[in-house]
């Protein structure tokens, strides 16, 4: 009956083998790096040290600007409608700070009065965060650099370049206001030592696991009988020890 399952399934019983093997290869993979746990860990603090290390002695820390400034609509009533039409100014002007004009008079501005060049505009813009604080017609600008004064100052000239471009290009007869004056934090923002440390120690722990997974993949080699016997399909009968004593004491004597 047994024989007669095997002719009639032979897929299923081949999908089941494999099936089984593949089980015993993660169980094996699971105790190959269980067996390497202590290399893993190791790895994985050094890591971490070194990203310590290398944030402490070669990140320079950043400085962060914020200003905030106040969107009213064109009538200083204050009723439904006019909160509903602020709103809607403070999405608009939020992309006035993502404006190519807007930043070449930012940086015209910095480099005439305190000699900085500024970068590009792409860099600029990953430098600069502008949002709208939740419910409410508040926008908060801030610049994050490695230089305090240069974030205060660049802070202060693009809220001032902003409002003139709200009036100028926008026709807006009454623009924001200034909510909040510049300040700058006297401690750095960044780099994270935390962030960072972990990070390094996740990736020391992602090399050392995919080098041991890749290393238990492309070794074929027959440890254990259970091995044997699934490469083979055919059961063991005995095994044999190796006798390394008496093949060294037989060298010893033919030397002799």
């Amino acid at each position: 009956m047994a024989a007669e399952n095997l002719k009639q399934n032979p897929a299923e019983a081949t999908e089941e083998l494999q099936d089984k093997e593949l089980s015993i290869d993660l169980v094996e993979l699971f105790f190959r790096l269980l067996e390497k746990a202590w290399l893993i860990i190791l790895v994985s603090v050094l890591m971490g040290v070194m990203g310590g290390l290398y944030t402490h002695f070669f990140v320079e820390d950043t400085y962060s600007a914020t200003t905030k400034l106040y969107v009213i609509g064109e009538d200083t009533a204050i009723d439904l409608t006019q909160l509903t039409f602020g709103d809607k100014l403070a999405d608009d002007y939020v992309q006035v700070f993502y404006n190519r004009d807007v930043h070449r008079a930012v940086s015209d501005n910095l480099l005439n009065k305190y000699g900085y060049t500024l970068p590009d505009f792409e860099r600029m813009q990953s430098l600069l965060d502008v949002t709208q604080l939740s419910n409410t017609r508040i926008l908060k600008i801030s610049f994050t650099c490695e230089d305090r004064d240069m974030a205060l100052k660049v802070v202060k000239e693009y809220a001032s370049a902003a409002i003139s471009f709200i009036q100028a290009r926008m026709g807006a007869t009454v623009p924001p206001t200034e909510f909040e004056q510049p300040y700058a934090s006297d401690k750095p923002v960044g780099p994270s030592m935390i962030r960072n440390v972990v990070l390094w120690f996740i990736a020391g722990c992602m090399i050392v696991c995919v080098t041991l997974v890749v290393i238990f993949i492309m070794d074929d080699r027959i440890r254990t009988t259970e091995q044997l016997e699934r490469s083979l399909g055919l059961p063991t009968l005995g095994m044999m020890p190796l006798q390394k004593t008496q093949s060294r004491s037989r060298r010893k004597g033919e030397k002799a």
